[in-house]
């Protein structure tokens, strides 16, 4: 202040006339800075719920997908539950059938041996008794003793196509075990590697988070070191306390 002498005392030595202005500036850069934080930390925490909204999802549409695969199995699995029965039942009805009409021809045979046994010679021995009277190569149904060589070999080849229709059957059933537990093998890689293929996703989330978190500290601690670096030079107590000493 022109206006005023030099024992007006209007500047000590060493004394920061700008502080006041520097302080308000201080508080302001802070508030900017606090404020910075605040919305970074809001955006991480969005981030964050983000990441754990889409992480929720790929754990619901893979439960969705196991549970989808899981009805299909076992959808499949009662279809040829349902299937096998299906046929037993049918195999046992024509078994039944075949039981039933087999008795019966067998009771029609018995009776019509009984009775070629009341009226004819059922017990002789003699060939000419045996064979038809107008073909000598067949045999009269009332003395057979015996059946030819083809007749014999025609029930040979008869059992000879049931066991080989038996193995057939057993063939396929072991093709059809087979199949299922391809089916079954594959379904569980493809969970697996969905598994798998997350939890990779998740630890490269989790990595980058702790990347970033670990460049913001370390940005704050620079900030933090800048700060007490720049202003040393605050008044302290020491300063005010030299008032007025020459008048002690």
């Amino acid at each position: 202040d022109p206006r005023l002498g030099a024992s007006s005392l209007q500047q000590f030595d060493g004394e920061d006339i700008g502080v006041l202005d520097r302080k308000k500036r201080q508080v302001n850069q802070i508030r900017l800075w606090t404020q910075q934080q605040v919305k970074e930390k809001d955006e991480r925490k969005l981030q964050e719920r983000e990441a754990d909204r889409e992480f929720l999802e790929q754990q619901q549409d893979a439960t969705r997908r196991a549970h989808e695969a899981q009805r299909f199995v076992d959808a499949q699995r009662t279809h040829l539950a349902v299937e096998a029965a299906n046929f037993n039942r049918a195999l046992a009805d024509q078994n039944r059938v075949r039981a039933l009409r087999d008795k019966c021809r067998e009771q029609r045979a018995n009776m019509l041996e009984i009775q070629s046994a009341l009226d004819s010679d059922l017990l002789t021995e003699s060939r000419h008794v045996t064979l038809n009277a107008t073909d000598t190569s067949r045999f009269r149904p009332d003395h057979m003793k015996g059946l030819l060589h083809h007749q014999r070999q025609d029930i040979l080849d008869e059992q000879a196509q049931q066991r080989e229709e038996a193995i057939q059957k057993r063939a396929m059933q072991a093709a059809e075990d087979r199949a299922w537990a391809i089916q079954q093998n594959q379904q569980l890689r493809t969970q697996t590697l969905l598994e798998r293929q997350r939890d990779r996703q998740q630890r490269a989330r989790h990595a980058a988070l702790t990347k970033e978190r670990a460049e913001q500290a370390h940005e704050a601690a620079v900030r933090h070191a800048t700060l007490n670096t720049l202003y040393t030079n605050d008044i302290s107590n020491e300063f005010h306390s030299r008032f007025g000493t020459s008048l002690r």
